[in-house]
């Protein structure tokens, strides 16, 4: 996907994602396909997670279950009280967020259509801290090549790693909450995009086999 073909849309981005992520199957995303009226009319959507649409909560207010809206039925699950995230009115645009508390909070979710995929994802996300290891996505193995990391290794910088064939790019430290638009693709090569401009690419092409969970930034 072009660089800026992806910045025409990211207005269109926030408002499919309202700050959540969606992963698409796909080699490279073509412009003409992010036009498309949401994610999943790009084709090959195979998760979509959205803070105004299919969140359940417990009667504390702890978010039990984020529901799927690509249809592929990837639910992301915490049955755990002290370690389910809240939902945040009005967090940006007047729209919704799912606030993680950086510490334990997180969604589990069966990432293992990742296999030996090429894939796409985009994702909303406004972080709270600079701390380390502040990741947006997380598996569990630590095996090379069986995890898929994206995220803040550093507070300057940003990953896309699989614990193998990683690279790390230069962010500005956080300051203050910014909420940012992050698309990264692994096809031909491995490429992350921040607010439609390139921040970094990697030659190699390996996609990762695991099962993954969804710990957003604090």
């Amino acid at each position: 996907m072009a660089a800026a073909g992806l910045a025409l849309e990211l207005n269109r981005l926030v408002r499919w994602l309202t700050n959540g992520f969606c992963v698409c199957a796909a080699v490279m995303l073509a412009a003409a396909a992010v036009r498309a009226a949401v994610p999943t009319g790009m084709g090959g959507c195979q998760l979509w997670l959205k803070a105004d649409t299919g969140v359940l909560t417990s009667t504390a207010g702890g978010v039990t279950n984020w529901l799927d809206q690509s249809g592929m039925g990837r639910n992301a699950t915490q049955a755990t009280a002290a370690k389910q995230p809240t939902v945040q009115a009005n967090a940006l645009n007047n729209l919704p967020a799912i606030r993680f508390d950086g510490t334990d909070d997180l969604l589990g979710y069966d990432g293992s259509f990742f296999a030996g995929s090429a894939y796409t994802i985009f994702v909303v996300e406004g972080r709270r801290s600079n701390k380390n290891a502040n990741y947006i996505l997380r598996g569990t193995t630590s095996a090379n090549n069986n995890n898929l990391i994206v995220g803040y290794r550093e507070n300057n910088q940003f990953t896309h790693a699989q614990f193998a064939n990683d690279y790390n790019m230069a962010v500005a430290g956080y300051t203050s909450q910014e909420f940012v638009v992050y698309a990264l693709d692994c096809g031909d090569a491995k490429h992350t995009w921040r607010n439609g401009t390139l921040l970094g690419s990697n030659a190699e092409a390996t996609s990762p086999t695991m099962r993954s969970r969804v710990p957003p930034p604090s």
